[in-house]
């Protein structure tokens, strides 16, 4: 009984080494076939194939870690990000603020001037707040009317001289016609000549100056101002300067382009005149 045990237990150890050679042989023959098709030393293979799982498995590690890593960065990144952000939006507002502040300052100011350069006449304060859909013709709507004691033909004013005219008024607006409108005429005289000529607004916007006799001397650079003749326009109003004079042939259609201080259509803040100097 003894021996037959033993011999199975040798039997046993002799398959089981009979497999390890097996596999052995089965792993040798693997081997070398890749090792043809990679074309490597067997060293070069086993080092390769060996230590592979052990280094991809290290390599995992590493990038887990830094995938941690770079999950906390990003998170400071974008809080970072978000406040930048709200700090950026609050300036823009503080800016804003400070740009309406600045207007409302230039706002005063011009209509401070006004008073000041107008001061020898009554007046009232407005502001343009409508264009005629006209494009035609030039013709605004002020903030000012009959209960701010405007009255139609008064002259309107801007921080660069004369405006034009109330041609209407309501409760608390009023019409106006600037002095550019094609229908436009007023008084003028030019520099120190006595004689007044007429200032007549035209389609391209800039009025000249008409009804100059023969042997006025006119040149380009003197000022335009009103004449005082009308009614309702007090003397010596500032309009603009002689940008050109004009003579045809026949000399009697001679007329002087004038130049004004501001395009009108961008003047916003005005004053009604009241009264004549």
């Amino acid at each position: 009984y003894n021996i037959n045990r033993g011999n199975m237990k040798n039997n046993k150890i002799v398959n089981i080494i009979i497999s390890l050679i097996v596999f052995v042989i089965l792993l040798v023959i693997i081997i070398l076939s890749n090792m043809n098709k990679e074309k490597v030393s067997f060293l070069e293979y086993i080092s390769k194939n060996i230590t592979k799982p052990f280094v991809n498995y290290k390599t995992f590690k590493e990038n887990e870690q830094m995938a941690d890593l770079d999950g906390v960065k990003y998170q400071e990144l974008k809080d970072k990000l978000k406040e930048q952000q709200k700090e950026l939006e609050q300036k823009k507002l503080e800016l804003r603020q400070i740009e309406i502040l600045n207007s409302k300052i230039a706002e005063l100011t011009e209509m401070l001037n006004l008073k000041n350069r107008y001061a020898s006449i009554e007046g009232v304060v407005g502001k343009v707040i409508e264009e005629s859909k006209n494009n035609l013709e030039e013709v605004v709507t002020i903030n000012v009317g009959k209960n701010q004691g405007i009255k139609e033909g008064m002259a309107v004013v801007y921080s660069g001289g004369l405006y034009g005219k109330v041609i209407s008024v309501n409760e608390n607006t009023s019409i106006v016609k600037r002095i550019i409108d094609i229908t436009s005429k007023v008084s003028v005289q030019i520099g120190t000549i006595k004689q007044s000529m007429i200032l007549e607004g035209n389609e391209e916007k800039n009025p000249k100056v008409t009804r100059i006799d023969d042997g006025i001397k006119i040149v380009k650079g003197m000022e335009v101002v009103t004449s005082g003749e009308s009614d309702v326009l007090p003397k010596g109003i500032y309009i603009g300067r002689v940008s050109e004079v004009v003579v045809p042939p026949n000399k009697i259609d001679t007329y002087a382009k004038v130049e004004l201080p501001e395009n009108l259509k961008e003047v916003k803040n005005i004053m009604v005149l009241k009264n004549k100097e």
